[in-house]
């Protein structure tokens, strides 16, 4: 019912507030009003706006009475409302209200907003159409960037630039001509570069017209390029240090001293008359207190920065001879040095030997000498050294130099004119000389000093490429290598590996500082009995290595022990690899490691029930479970997809007798597989499901007692917190594989849980990348295999990118232990066969049109692309591939309005039909979803019956379906399912034909999807059929999976190693790339 104000006006008492209420609600100023209701009382709030003044009052009313009024103006008092009030008064009893709150504007207020609000869309538009700008500049540079590549993919010719040389003015001067068959000239060689620079699009004359890259060009022509971008170089340096005399180079290139050497190399071939050897001849006169240098040349000569140069036009053509001179270009700067100053040069007298050693000596090989100065300096070519302990035990070297005579000198004498490796020699003895003897010739080096010794051993080596060496007998036994019989006991002690280094020649308190200073690469190490020891021994290599494949810090030994976790006991026991170093298992460590070894099922028993369940594996598996737990260990049960994993852990917690409670953690789809499993075995053992909202599950973590208790990792990312203080007898991740990326929410999760004993299931634990295994272990054993960016560094990179064996091996040393992996093909011998069969189709027509084009464009995307760029869009990259794969699927996955043809979806459809009619069951599996319905329309027009399980398949109906897919007397024979949603978790032993419609990256994935039907209760064989594109990406994405299976092979068998990751060189492969 409809409410309505009746609301007596002569509570404004003044006639003239009256008028002047009368005119405000003539000219509609009540903007605004908010009426409540409460206990009978309306309360009003209203807004009156008078010529843009806001004026704000209030109102309560009871029975259509004013109980009480308020408003700021001055004309309101108690005598009398104001005109403000009475306007409001009018509006209200016009009003008919239906429900409170209630909210009144006026139709000027609304129709004031409605103009402003116009008026900032305006605004915002003229403000967006000005920022649009930019956006259609970048239109137009990415259209022509665009238009640029496309030209550059159709055209595959490469054109040839012809240099044309000539003379003007004795100035050597090139012009290009640009072309093939038809040549056109360069007429702007400034701005012919830009357009290179900016791969522009070009045309010459009539018939010749292409985009300038690079790419474009021939290899003799990349090389003129490179000489025209350097000469422009030059004269820009000109035009700024002398913008009055230079101009910018257009139609040619004049060529000067810079730039003769280049221009000689990368045009020989065409203009060469061959290379000589000069004929110079040296002068040296002494005119008073002056030396006169002057140099005589057989012919004339043009001096580059190396060479000199001899050039003449013959019949039209240029021709140029190469002068050989040094190639340090010492000849040529001395040559010009002397043309420069009138054919001589002046030295003083004082500054002769200088002169001839830095400058002359140099070069003196390369000319005939006519010295009329009478001032001989003799030179010694040959060096010698010499080294021995003169009779005060002083250590002591000298080196000696020798002329073609045999004349000998002594080194370190100031009065001797060296030459720069004799120069170099002495100053490198010095380096490490605590004296210089002048007068005997001898640098004297400490006895008791570190770098005497890294002298002698390191120091000689580096003299003997400038001479010869001769070291005495006597010097030769100081500071021989030795070896330091090291020893190191192993035990076990309070349920820690303990460790005793020992060693005759060093005292054990010293151990350290001696270990610390070879680890910080010293040579030497003085004993605090003044003996000097020389750290260049095999043995504390040996040991430093043990060090650090397990992570010892120096400052962890004390008084020459250390100590490390028990899990490294048996990685210990493997240690064979030690040369020098003794290593002492002491009683101790080999008892405990006999019964660790020897553990057996006597130790174990099963109960009647599980004796006649198990299978002989499935026991050891037991067995195995049982000893790490009992040891304190953590471990992987890595058995083959199909092997049981769940029957394994369900015997060993029924075998468990402990007040506390037990947790799995699994993908969502298998949680109440869990608890199926278990009560299928199990007479004895509780099982819960966490599941349901969130207030469903903290009561059931709140509830949790002793038993097992099944969550999934979606889940415990969610509720991680609410499983703090819980202590769990065991927590085991199936599908461990779900934390392979350490980085995840749910792998952080799964790792704060506390527990006792920790197991991880899976049949895959490296898919891709050995950073998944580090995550499982980091589950298992924080610390075992160290810190990511430490296992990253010595194993992962080694393994994946050095292909190291030794790596290889150190891993699979290190984690042997804790991996229990056995194979069907090992263990089920009465499991049918399974057969694998690729089965190619090719393209045709239209889809393969497209797919040429993508490939095409993806080629080009990462032509371009820098590899820092590369880094950054990988995901883009990825993204691109996905597109790929779609259109080898079937294009209309990617092009809505494809109607054409696809080659591999009547293969399948050709391969199913065969199939139902000769009594086969079915699984297709396929990465994409929308491929899955494309095939079940195909199957309804064909009155085939499927079913279909994706991702968004709800848990009870994905159970539904499983379970009527394996009844016998089910006439449904295909099975369309996802291969992420589908791929694990299902026992669909009903079917005997499994067809993968695309390659998955990763053949693991592939393989578990597989094991849904060739598994434990298949009674027929299994064939597998993988649909593959030929020659498109599909081919190569089968090579990247077998490479990236031979990475978990590597490490869980012993064999070869392969690339875990996409480098730009393996996407340009998955394109075909050669």
């Amino acid at each position: 019912m409809k409410l309505k104000f009746n609301i007596n006006l002569n509570v404004v008492k003044s006639k003239n507030n009256l008028e002047i209420a009368r005119r405000y609600h003539h000219y509609d100023n009540v903007e605004s009003m908010y009426i409540t209701l409460k206990d009978d009382l309306y309360h009003i709030d209203a807004v009156v706006s008078v010529f843009n003044h806001i004026q704000k009052c209030s109102l309560e009313i009871k029975d259509n009475k004013v109980v009480s009024y308020k408003c700021a103006c001055p004309f309101n008092d108690q005598d009398s409302m104001c005109g403000h009030l009475g306007a409001v008064i009018m509006k209200l009893n016009e009003l008919e209200i239906n429900d409170f709150p209630f909210e009144y504007q006026s139709e000027k207020l609304e129709k004031m907003k409605e103009i402003e609000k116009e008026n900032q869309r305006q605004r915002r538009k003229a403000q967006l159409r000005q920022l649009a700008h930019t956006s259609s500049r970048l239109i137009d540079l990415n259209k022509n960037h665009y238009q640029t590549e496309l030209q550059l993919s159709i055209n595959n010719e490469k054109y040839d630039l012809t240099p044309f040389i000539y003379l003007q003015d004795d100035e050597i001067n090139v012009d290009y001509r640009v072309g093939n068959e038809k040549k056109y000239v360069v007429k702007n060689i400034t701005e012919f570069i830009d357009r290179i620079n900016h791969q522009e699009n070009y045309k010459y004359g009539k018939s010749l017209e292409f985009v300038h890259s690079e790419k474009n060009f021939t290899e003799n022509a990349l090389k003129q390029i490179d000489f025209m971008k350097k000469a422009i170089s030059f004269r820009s340096q000109d035009i700024e240090d002398y913008n009055y005399y230079y101009e910018p180079i257009k139609r040619n290139i004049p060529i000067d001293k810079r730039l003769l050497d280049e221009l000689y190399e990368i045009n020989k071939e065409n203009l060469s008359f061959g290379e000589v050897e000069p004929e110079l001849r040296l002068y040296i006169n002494k005119e008073e207190d002056f030396y006169v240098i002057r140099v005589s040349i057989n012919q004339e000569m043009f001096i580059g920065n190396k060479h000199g140069y001899r050039y003449e036009m013959n019949n039209g053509k240029f021709y140029m001879e190469r002068i050989v001179l040094d190639e340090e270009g010492n000849i040529a700067r001395f040559l010009e040095s002397i043309i420069e100053n009138e054919g001589q040069l002046i030295v003083l007298e004082e500054q002769y030997h200088d002169f001839y050693k830095y400058v002359l000596l140099p070069i003196l090989s390369y000319f005939e000498v006519f010295d009329q100065s009478q001032e001989e300096i003799p030179t010694y070519d040959e060096i010698k050294i010499y080294g021995d302990i003169d009779d005060d035990q002083m250590i002591y070297f000298q080196p000696v130099y020798v002329d073609e005579n045999q004349n000998r000198v002594y080194g370190f004498n100031d009065q001797l004119m060296t030459t720069y490796q004799q120069d170099l020699v002495e100053k490198y003895i010095e380096k490490y000389a605590t004296s210089i003897d002048t007068e005997k010739h001898r640098a004297y080096l400490d006895t008791n000093s570190q770098t005497t010794y890294e002298f002698i051993f390191e120091g000689l080596d580096y003299l003997k490429q400038y001479g010869d060496v001769y070291v005495s007998e006597a010097l030769k036994r100081v500071g021989k290598k030795i070896s330091y019989n090291l020893h190191v006991g192993v035990s076990i002690e309070n349920d820690l590996l303990k460790f005793d280094i020992s060693s005759h020649e060093i005292p054990k308190k010293e151990l350290q500082a001696v270990l610390n200073q070879y680890r910080r690469k010293k040579k030497f190490y003085r004993l605090k009995n003044g003996e000097i020891l020389y750290l260049d021994s095999p043995d504390l290599e040996e040991l430093s290595q043990f060090m650090d494949d397990y992570h010892i810090d120096v400052k962890d030994i004390d008084d020459g022990e250390f100590s490390m976790n028990k899990q490294r006991m048996l990685a210990i026991d493997e240690e064979n690899d030690f040369e020098y170093v003794e290593l002492d298992r002491e009683e101790s460590f080999v008892e405990t490691l006999d019964r660790f070894k020897s553990a057996s099922q006597k130790e174990y028993p099963l109960s009647k029930d599980y004796e006649n369940i198990l299978r002989d594996y499935q026991k050891e598996g037991y067995v195995w479970l049982h000893t790490l737990k009992d040891y304190g260990f953590n471990g992987i049960l890595a058995d083959d997809m199909g092997l049981g994993k769940t029957l394994q852990i369900i015997t060993l917690l029924d075998s468990l007798e402990t007040p506390r409670p037990s947790l799995v953690v699994c993908p969502s789809s298998l949680i109440y597989n869990w608890e199926d499993e278990v009560h299928k075995f199990s007479n004895k053992l509780p099982v819960t499901c966490i599941t349901g909202n969130i207030q469903t599950r903290s009561e059931l973590i709140k509830e949790i007692k002793q038993g097992l208790y099944v969550t999934s990792y979606d889940y415990m990312r969610r509720d991680f917190e609410l499983y703090q203080g819980i202590e769990f007898e065991y927590v085991i991740l199936d599908e461990a594989q779900y934390i392979k990326n350490h980085s995840t929410q749910a792998a952080k999760a799964v790792k704060k849980i506390q527990a006792d004993t920790r197991f991880a299931l899976t049949g895959t634990p490296v898919e891709n990348r050995l950073s998944e295994l580090w995550s499982i272990f980091d589950y298992l054993m924080p610390g075992f295999l160290y810190s990511y960016s430490r296992f990253r560094e010595e194993l992962e990179v080694q393994i994946v990118q050095h292909e190291s064996e030794e790596a290889s091996e150190r891993l699979r040393k290190m984690i042997r232990p804790f991996v229990l992996r056995r194979l069907k093909k090992d263990v089920l011998r009465d499991l049918p066969e399974k057969l694998e069969e690729n089965m190619y189709t090719r393209l045709e027509g239209e889809q393969q049109k497209l797919y040429d084009a993508h490939v095409k464009r993806m080629k080009l995307l990462l032509d371009k692309q820098s590899e820092e760029e590369f880094n950054t869009s990988k995901i883009v990259i990825l993204s691109e591939l996905t597109k790929l794969r779609q259109i080898c699927c079937d294009p209309a996955l990617l092009f809505e309005e494809y109607k054409g043809e696809s080659a591999k979806l009547e293969m399948c459809v050709d391969l199913i039909r065969n199939a139902v009619e000769n009594g086969h069951k079915i699984l297709v599996f396929s990465q994409f979803t929308t491929m899955l319905s494309r095939l079940a329309d195909r199957l309804e027009n064909e009155e085939t019956a499927y079913y279909m399980l994706t991702g968004s398949t709800g848990k009870e109906k994905r159970a539904k379906l499983v379970e009527e897919f394996n009844k016998e007397d089910n006439s449904t024979a295909v099975f369309l399912i996802s291969l992420k949603a589908g791929g694990t978790g299902l026992n669909l032993t009903a079917a005997d034909i499994v067809i993968h419609y695309d390659p998955w990256w990763n053949l693991a994935v592939q393989n578990q999807a597989t094991d849904r039907a060739h598994r434990i209760g298949q009674k027929n064989v299994v064939n597998v059929y993988k649909l593959i594109a030929k020659d498109t990406i599909e081919e190569n994405i089968v090579k990247l999976q077998e490479k990236k299976h031979a990475l978990a092979d590597q490490i869980l068998s012993g064999e070869d190693m392969g690339s875990g990751s996409f480098s730009r060189e393996e996407i340009l492969e998955l394109l075909g790339s050669k």
